[in-house]
């Protein structure tokens, strides 16, 4: 059975027991020991529908449906606003990454410019490098600091007054290396 039949299933049957259900209510509230053969059949066809329910829970074992939902019934509101309201938080959570990674590029793409005016000879390594292996690995990068990098880097961000000298360490320069490496694999991918 295909997995819409068993809903449609499912849906008949519900649809028949509240039926019943409201038919079994107008019975109760106006009950008279004339109608006890009536309010007996109902009863009946209520145990029936009860039974025909379960049976179709037993088909339909693998789905899930999150407690949100039910909390949008118990309000009296439509389920169906749980999917939409879902998919806007997931359209705006989409907008807010994307928002961070065209804020990353621009940033990539600044500090790759102000690199190569402190350093050019550093970064027209570091170009040559990513021409030739657009996704560097962690020992390119190593390469490029145990050339002399990490020094270079040293005195130039000390000598301009952007770090206090003493402070700057190889965990900035692994900064510097995991901030590249990071803004560079995202690179040719389209986010929606």
């Amino acid at each position: 059975m295909a997995m819409a039949e068993k809903f449609d299933s499912l849906e008949e049957h519900l649809e028949k027991f509240v039926e019943n259900i409201r038919q079994l209510g107008i019975i109760v509230s106006d009950f008279q020991p004339s109608s006890q053969a009536g309010l007996n059949q109902k009863l009946n066809f209520m145990v029936t529908g009860l039974q025909d329910i379960d049976k179709c829970r037993q088909q339909l074992h693998d789905i899930s449906v999150p407690l949100e939902v039910f909390e949008y019934i118990d309000q009296g509101r439509n389920p169906q606003l749980y999917t939409k309201e879902c998919l806007e938080r997931a359209l705006a959570k989409n907008e807010q990454v994307k928002g961070k990674i065209d804020t990353m590029k621009k940033f990539k793409s600044l500090l790759i410019q102000e690199l190569t005016k402190v350093f050019p000879e550093d970064m027209a390594k570091y170009k040559a490098i990513r021409v030739l292996r657009p996704s560097p690995s962690h020992d390119d990068l190593s390469e490029i600091i145990k050339s002399g990098f990490t020094t270079t880097l040293t005195s130039s961000l000390s000598t301009c007054g952007y770090i206090p000298p003493g402070r700057i360490d190889l965990c900035t320069c692994n900064l510097f290396k995991c901030f590249l490496t990071s803004s560079s694999s995202t690179k040719g991918q389209e986010y929606a």
